[in-house]
């Protein structure tokens, strides 16, 4: 079966520049992504953890994107979906690019990852035929999985790039820009053949859903702002922590008695899933350190975000390296824990160069090879544990996997992650303040430390910017410390996995990509 969706008198060769563009025009919009989340908090004088929070709905909303674009499609033809997808995303862009309202941003950056997925999924299953028609996973993953990692760092410089020249609210016009180039390639090109077999929307688990979305965004509120509101002592928090514990609890009791329930726990009763998701979440210690690096990016660069943008486009080599090294390997061999134990010692590596980089005047080109490596474990993990998880799985399970794949990757990990180191950090940072200040009120009675300050800082120094000089010491310290203990946590992850039985698959499973039958395997690549 043929999963073309592109009219007859359309050209076939055309078929691969076309999908490449309509991912590159859907692929770009994230929201307030990283890039520009410094422009929308100096711009809206919000608190930074607006913009963190904007981060983690978005993974959110790709979360619960993935369980229901199955249904989805079954309903509605590829054009309608594409068609949805291109305005839900224009009409996204254009309200961020107006309003000023913090709930509003993450509301709609939820929606956005909502749509950004849901055309990757139409697309990925559209795109693999035309590459591999009788291909093997390995193959499909190290296509996919590049050029969906190359599109975020690439897009968020150009967003960053637009927020500079111009205003960080133009970038999400510029992203409307090539919405509406991929929305006239679908109007144009693409059919309107809806599946023979629909299904009843008003089956469909809808309230689930909004349960999952519930208490995905009252976790992350009450990881986000408990600290910044003192936990408990605000009715914010409060109020979250209550909808969180309401729409889990209504989540749990309406999958247990249901007939055909949302959530399949039962995949994770096997093996090499279970381990693979639980790697993946020890994994997201080390990819979450993006937005930690950026405190140091941001003393070093002097708060420049354009030069973040820049620097966090190294990965993008790392990430072709690592394609390479993944396809002649799975080519070849199927050992899973090598693979592994090589991505850990990547991470490692990239830690090691980053703790002796910690310094006020790093440049730009000394990230460069820490940045490569780091990028080298991303597009590693990605491949290697998509593929542990699915070897060998009954094919009722494929469809499952990426819903809890995506969960533990690109949600509970950089959240569980994300907002420890956030916190620790942030008392870390207090404490060496402290001591700091500790020291030099005793110290400036002594000339000798007078005379070295004032030569490195020069005379008439005032308190505001010793204190400056002070935070920004703090700061750099309780970095260094951090990724001291992730160095040391990398060995230990590393000795773990050295002694943990890998299932190792014995043989190999080449699969017809045409075949109806097959397609959910390809939906599992997205994830």
């Amino acid at each position: 079966m043929s999963n073309r969706i592109f009219y007859s008198w359309v050209n076939p060769k055309l078929d691969l520049p076309l999908l490449l563009v309509l991912a590159i025009c859907t692929g770009i919009s994230s929201g307030i992504s990283p890039q520009i989340g410094t422009y929308m908090v100096s711009g809206l004088s919000t608190n930074p953890a607006d913009a963190a929070m904007c981060n983690y709905a978005y993974f959110a909303g790709m979360t619960v994107a993935f369980s229901l674009i199955d249904r989805i499609r079954s309903f509605f033809s590829p054009k309608q979906l594409l068609v949805g997808i291109c305005l839900g995303l224009i009409f996204c862009n254009t309200i961020l690019s107006q309003t000023d309202s913090s709930a509003l941003i993450v509301l709609l950056t939820f929606f956005v990852g909502v749509f950004r997925i849901m055309g990757a999924i139409i697309i990925v299953i559209t795109l693999t035929p035309i590459l591999m028609p009788q291909g093997q996973r390995y193959m499909l993953y190290c296509v996919y999985f590049p050029i969906t990692l190359l599109v975020s760092p690439v897009g968020g410089w150009a967003m960053a790039t637009v927020a500079n020249q111009v205003n960080w609210r133009f970038a999400f016009h510029f992203c409307n820009l090539l919405l509406f180039l991929g929305l006239i390639i679908v109007l144009i090109g693409v059919h309107n053949e809806r599946p023979v077999k629909r299904l009843a929307l008003w089956k469909f688990d809808w309230f689930g859903h909004f349960l999952i979305a519930g208490w995905m965004l009252s976790f992350i509120y009450l990881l986000v702002y408990g600290r910044i509101n003192d936990w408990f002592d605000s009715q914010h928090v409060v109020f979250a922590a209550i909808v969180f514990s309401t729409c889990i609890v209504f989540l749990l009791l309406r999958n247990t008695f249901q007939r055909h329930p949302l959530l399949h726990f039962e995949i994770l009763k096997m093996r090499n899933i279970r381990i693979g998701f639980i790697i993946m979440f020890f994994f997201g210690a080390f990819f979450t350190m993006t937005n930690t690096m950026n405190t140091l990016m941001n003393i070093s660069f002097h708060t420049d975000p354009l030069e973040n943008a820049r620097v966090n486009t190294y990965p993008v080599i790392g990430y072709v390296i690592g394609t390479l090294i993944a396809y002649f390997y799975f080519r070849r061999f199927n050992n899973f824990k090598i693979m592994i134990l090589t991505t850990i010692l990547f991470y490692w590596m990239s830690c090691v160069m980053l703790y002796f980089l910690v310094d006020g005047q790093v440049s730009q080109y000394q990230l460069l090879l820490p940045m490569i490596l780091r990028g080298i474990a991303i597009i590693l993990s990605y491949i290697t544990i998509g593929l542990y998880v699915t070897t060998d799985v009954p094919g009722k399970y494929l469809p499952i996997i990426p819903f809890f794949l995506i969960f533990f990757r690109s949600f509970l990990g950089p959240t569980i992650w994300g907002n420890l180191y956030s916190n620790w950090l942030a008392i870390r940072q207090v404490q060496l303040l402290d001591k700091l200040a500790g020291w030099s009120a005793s110290d400036m009675s002594d000339p000798v430390f007078l005379e070295r300050f004032h030569l490195t800082n020069g005379h008439g120094v005032d308190i505001a910017k010793l204190y400056s000089i002070y935070r920004q010491q703090a700061v750099m310290s309780s970095l260094k410390e951090l990724l001291g203990y992730l160095c040391l946590g990398g060995i230990v992850f590393f000795v773990c996995v050295l002694f943990l039985p890998i299932y190792k698959k014995l043989d190999r499973n080449i699969l017809n990509w045409m075949k109806r039958k097959n397609q959910d395997e390809v939906t599992t690549v997205v994830s």
